[in-house]
């Protein structure tokens, strides 16, 4: 690690290639136009101070933020910091590397990524994160790390916002169907703080200030300006996120078919209508106001399990790394994972050889995951990502109930 930080620290940072930026921008206008209609209602960045660098945060709606916040700066080129999850990825690693992202380790403390992200602002670039690291699965932002404020304070450099809103309706993280439920987006970018309240503010009232700038609700949206979409199967998928009947409380019966999620043990069934709203079928029907509430209504449901003092949780799932090549997932074996009040580790095989791995449960704040596939659990001695054998939904069970657990002990 010593040697890739002195090694880090001679490298020049290099702002995105205009060339290749204004590929970019002309690739996210035109994929953009035959997806959704995107409309750029504000540029604050026109004005800003081009002697300095400065940081831009976005709120986390979809994986396609960085396309549509591009096309909010226009030819202002961003320097986004991206998951090293998109590095592993032949295609996006190449495309990633020429527009000169800034790769870094979810949820955990990454020196040479600081150090990058520190030397693209010295060099008057535009330093582009996401404070939530996740993307939301229910159209509230998710848990923003406190450690944005040590970058800010890091930086003493103006903090703008790129403001998404219709990104979750239009791009779901949890859509089966990975075409995307035509709709429209509106995107602004403004000017949050100025450095010299960024030097005067207190962590708190820097941490909330960002936190105002980034949280914004899908379902408030919804009922202010209605967003109609076009997908022949809108709600697939969210099965797997919504993955407890909220008539039953059973966990993964509930399977959706076109517009529709029904309980395969109680028949509840709700269905969405054309404006992704979320309602009852029929009268003996429930549902909740929208997939946030739902959502949450489970984190109770994991706190009152977590509550009890033989609290365990364990589940078989099949092992993937990358001992060959670091762009490259392996299934390198199978075991079981478990998780108690105190203590997170795997008993299984790996490269044929059995094995007990106990990860860092303590410093353990959140779980890059795909809904439904996998997830992974970050640990210094590489990538661990399991893959379930049987039910998909677990998947997100287990990013919840982590995000649950820190919750907690926060407060």
């Amino acid at each position: 690690m010593a040697e890739k930080i002195k090694k880090e620290k001679k490298q020049k940072f290099k702002k995105p290639n205009p060339f290749i930026w204004f590929l970019l921008l002309i690739v996210s206008k035109i994929w953009m136009f035959f997806i959704s209609k995107v409309k750029c209602e504000g540029n604050a960045l026109k004005k800003r101070n081009k002697k300095e660098g400065a940081i831009v945060l976005f709120n986390h709606q979809t994986n396609q933020d960085h396309f549509i916040c591009a096309q909010a700066a226009g030819f202002n080129r961003l320097s986004f910091v991206v998951s090293d999850y998109y590095m592993r990825k032949p295609f996006t690693n190449f495309i990633l590397k020429l527009a000169r992202a800034i790769p870094k380790v979810q949820f955990r403390t990454d020196l040479v990524s600081i150090r990058k992200m520190k030397r693209a602002v010295e060099h008057k670039g535009l330093l582009t994160i996401a404070p939530a690291g996740q993307v939301t699965l229910h159209g509230e932002v998710t848990y923003v790390d406190p450690s944005i404020v040590k970058l800010l304070k890091l930086c003493k450099v103006d903090v703008y916002a790129t403001q998404i809103r219709g990104g979750y309706i239009c791009f779901p993280k949890w859509r089966k169907n990975r075409k995307s439920r035509k709709s429209k987006i509106r995107v602004k970018i403004v000017k949050v703080l100025t450095k010299e309240q960024v030097a005067s503010m207190s962590d708190q009232e820097l941490f909330d200030k960002v936190f105002e700038a980034i949280s914004l609700s899908e379902h408030e949206l919804k009922k202010i300006e209605p967003i109609k979409i076009k997908n022949p199967e809108p709600i697939e998928g969210l099965e797997n996120v919504l993955y407890v009947c909220p008539k039953c409380k059973s966990k993964f019966t509930n399977v959706s078919n076109v517009n529709e999620i029904k309980c395969n043990k109680c028949g509840n069934t709700i269905y969405m209508d054309e404006y992704a709203r979320i309602h009852p079928k029929t009268k003996d029907d429930i549902c909740f106001e929208n997939e946030s509430v739902w959502y949450n209504y489970q984190g109770e449901l994991i706190k009152e399990r977590f509550a009890q003092d033989d609290f365990m949780m364990e589940n078989n799932f099949k092992l993937f790394q990358n001992p060959n090549n670091p762009k490259v997932m392996e299934e390198v074996g199978s075991g079981k994972l478990t998780m108690t009040k105190s203590a997170l580790y795997y008993d299984g095989t790996v490269l044929g050889e059995e094995v007990h791995k106990e990860f860092s449960f303590d410093t353990l704040t959140q779980l890059p995951f795909s809904p439904g596939h996998h997830f992974e659990v970050p640990d210094g001695d590489g990538v661990f990502q399991f893959r379930p054998l049987d039910e998909p939904g677990t998947v997100v069970e287990w990013v919840q109930t982590i995000d649950t657990i820190n919750s907690i002990k926060r407060n």
